[in-house]
């Protein structure tokens, strides 16, 4: 064999080596309002050495950001327009044209994947588009002369009707001859991949008692799952998973197709329910999965041995937009302002890490109660319709606070809102009834009832810091102009402190809407400020309890709190 020869084939190994490396790239979603800006967020990723970058849709900012760097896209055409382009090669073209022209080949974009986790859907028409989207788009990108972009689309794990033992792995019924048989012929065909999201927390969340934590963190010594079937032993739930897809493929008659992990992570913060969700085991989950993944030569899984498994990790970003439970909004590797969540990288060369990460404090499953509230910062003008939703749902959810109720508030719709909130979650939690309202509402171990006070007979002033967490505990936000003015005005005035709160979870502190007839200086006692007759319901005896529902703790008025909620 010349020389010449093999020198050529060794490029052509080391061409092929680098393009199907397994060192994980990043998704970088978009769902947050404090997001860094495409080019800075380029730079980010390029310090947490990804060499890949997934979208969720063709932003046209970001992939000009991404212009002339060595970093491989994958972009998204969005769910919302597969039926209209399985059904029209014109919008294909179009699509193409628009958002993948205009950047191809100087931004590296690698792969087109036809909408998001389509067959989760409960929409049959929109499954059913699914392939012919795909294949449009694949006569498109060729028509037009788009080369080196392979066509996909993404799955969640929920396509699987069986997957355990991972031999069993099996896709559902009522996709499996009709869009998987025809989608799997499309991918091997094209020589694409089947993308899959793997996410081994799931799992463990839904059952801590029978799944162990270290199993999913890749950090078991001592357990192992046997599969009775082929005798394959499996020392994490990750290559479970993976391997319950590979023999899903296999029984519909592709056995070798490659797989890519579009996302895998573990969420670093979550809501008080919510098992196992803290940076503790998010950054001992990713950052085996990085070693795992872009080890050399490659490890694959027991089904796969030796295989590489290109892959993302999920995400980015802490993305503050994002709806449903609390993990949904903290799995990125970055804060919004750019600094990580922990010590990470994603080439898989960092083998120690110098910070020490704070201990997991919530592992087990949170015993005491919890209530759902509206969350702070929360946009009022949007609370009306969330509280009509909740209130729609059965169960005599909102009685109390309907008109003529004994918590009923004219006006007063955050107070209408929390209650709203918990009492449809207390009703349906156990169905599937989250505490989200759009990112409208937030869970609390703290009892809304426990009305925030201020205590200061014994002291000339009230601090910024104390109209801050007033003003933070009632959702209004932080400091603000007048906070300064406030705090002065107090150094002048002993105990005439104009501090109010209600009964519930609603409170008014100093910063209640201005008053033109009534000066920042002109420090009253609450009963001056506020009829207290309009809460009379709550000030009775009442409720056969032979106690008021609210109490004066001083006679100056220094705070008013509940000896038990409305």
């Amino acid at each position: 064999m010349s020389v010449l020869h093999l020198l050529t084939l060794f490029l052509l190994v080391a061409v092929s080596g680098a393009k199907f490396s397994g060192r994980p790239g990043v998704n970088y979603g978009q769902l947050g309002d404090n997001l860094p800006s495409p080019s800075d967020s380029v730079k980010l990723i390029q310090s947490l050495n990804a060499k890949r970058v997934k979208l969720y849709d063709a932003n046209p900012a970001i992939l000009a950001a991404l212009n002339a760097t060595d970093i491989t896209v994958s972009v998204m055409d969005p769910n919302e327009l597969l039926v209209n382009i399985s059904k029209s090669s014109s919008l294909s073209d179009e699509w193409i044209t628009s958002n993948i022209l205009p950047f191809h080949p100087t931004t590296k974009i690698r792969y087109l994947l036809v909408g998001n986790e389509i067959l989760s859907s409960t929409d049959s028409e929109l499954k059913s588009a699914l392939v012919p989207a795909m294949r449009k788009i694949q006569r498109s990108l060729k028509k037009l002369g788009v080369k080196k972009v392979k066509v996909g689309t993404t799955l969640a794990v929920d396509v699987l009707e069986t997957s355990f033992p991972p031999s069993s792995g099996e896709f559902r019924s009522d996709i499996s001859g009709s869009v998987m048989k025809p989608m799997l012929q499309f991918l091997n065909r094209t020589k694409s991949f089947l993308f899959v999201d793997v996410y081994p927390y799931f799992p463990w969340a839904q059952d801590p008692a029978h799944v162990d934590l270290a199993y999913a963190l890749f950090e078991s010594t001592n357990v192992t799952v046997t599969d009775p079937a082929t005798n394959l032993t499996y020392h994490n739930l990750f290559d479970q998973m993976i391997d319950a897809f590979v023999f899903a493929t296999s029984r519909l008659g592709y056995p070798d197709l490659r797989i890519w992990v579009a996302e895998t992570g573990w969420p670093n913060n979550g809501d008080y329910d919510q098992i196992g969700a803290n940076v503790y085991n998010a950054a001992t989950y990713n950052r085996n999965v990085v070693k795992k993944l872009s080890a050399v030569p490659p490890v694959g899984t027991p089904a796969r041995p030796g295989k590489v498994l290109p892959s993302f990790i999920f995400a980015l970003f802490n993305e503050n937009q994002k709806t449903g439970p609390g993990t949904e909004r903290h799995f990125g590797l970055l804060h919004p302002n750019g600094s990580r969540v922990y010590e990470i990288e994603l080439s898989g060369e960092t083998t120690e890490f110098k910070e020490k990460l704070p201990a997991p404090e919530n592992n087990e499953v949170y015993k005491g109660k919890i209530w759902c509230v509206v969350a702070k910062g929360a946009n009022w003008t949007q609370l009306g319709e969330a509280l009509s939703y909740a209130c729609s749902q059965g169960n005599n959810t909102c009685d109390p606070i309907k008109s003529g109720g004994p918590c009923h508030k004219p006006d007063l719709t955050v107070l209408h809102a929390s209650y709203a909130f918990s009492s449809y979650w207390a009703s349906f939690r156990k169905t599937g009834g989250t505490c989200s309202f759009n990112g409208l509402a937030t869970q609390t171990i703290k009892d809304p009832s426990k009305l925030w006070t201020l205590r200061v007979s014994e002291r000339d002033t009230v601090t910024t810091n104390e109209l801050r967490q007033c003003r933070e505990d009632i959702g209004l936000g932080g400091k603000t102009a007048h906070d300064d003015l406030l705090e002065s005005t107090w150094q002048q005035k002993k105990h005439a402190v104009p501090f109010v709160v209600l009964a519930g979870s609603h409170k008014l502190c100093p910063l209640y809407p201005p008053n033109p007839e009534v000066l920042l200086n002109e420090l009253r006692s609450p009963s001056e400020l506020l009829d207290f007759g309009e809460f009379s319901d709550c000030l009775d005896f009442g409720l056969g309890s032979g106690s008021p529902l609210l109490q004066v703790v001083n006679p100056t008025f220094d705070s008013v709190g509940p000896t038990k909620p409305c």
